[in-house]
């Protein structure tokens, strides 16, 4: 891509690479590595002007939201969620499974997490596994991870939290609640996270 660095990060097995500015606006423009990048924005339908005119504000928008992954098999749900959240300066990433989650959070260096969203029943086993392989990696075990499922007795809410999780949501719930516990969770969680680093720069220096 002639603006952004192509991640290499595959959308489809075989299908398409992703352009970072793609990944952030959730859109799915695919690049070309057999020829090199080619973008659809850098068609001769969408002149190089054009294009940052219409991308700056949705760049500068970009620069100060929040970056949610919704983790869940549930492709429709995870659309009913991105819309519950439309209101809100968020960008809502979405995964269908633990390894497609697992590789959005440590290989797109490109976005930074902010907050999860994890379903516990996906096709490749109970989502508080990846809540545990997370919490084994030093740049990640900060996440507030919302877990929101229909499992709902006490051991499996006790388990969760016992698991790390931020919050336990039962579905379904209310819209206002999901973007309050959001908003919420991703204050507190940039707010550990930059505590951390001023802890640790601060060793740094005491040694």
């Amino acid at each position: 891509c002639r603006a952004f660095q192509a991640t290499g990060r595959l959308l489809e097995p075989g299908v398409s690479q992703v352009c970072r500015l793609c990944i952030e606006l959730g859109t799915k423009a695919r690049l070309k590595p057999t020829n090199g990048p080619k973008c659809h924005w850098f068609s001769p339908f969408q002149p190089w002007g054009r294009f940052l005119h219409w991308a700056q504000p949705r760049l500068d928008r970009m620069h100060h939201a929040s970056h949610i992954l919704v983790v869940d098999d549930d492709e429709l749900y995870r659309r009913n969620i991105s819309h519950m959240l439309s209101a809100d300066i968020v960008v809502v990433l979405e995964a269908g499974c633990i390894e497609d989650a697992w590789k959005i959070t440590t290989e797109n260096s490109a976005v930074r997490i902010d907050t999860i969203l994890l379903d516990r029943r996906l096709p490749d086993g109970d989502g508080l596994e990846l809540l545990q392989r997370l919490k084994q990696v030093s740049d990640l075990k900060l996440i507030p991870a919302i877990i929101q499922s229909g499992m709902t007795d006490q051991a499996d809410i006790s388990r969760g939290m016992l698991a790390g999780a931020y919050h336990y949501l039962e579905k379904p719930y209310r819209r206002q609640t999901l973007r309050m516990l959001i908003h919420i969770a991703t204050r507190e969680g940039r707010e550990r996270r930059f505590l951390v680093s001023k802890i640790a720069k601060t060793d740094d220096f005491l040694t």
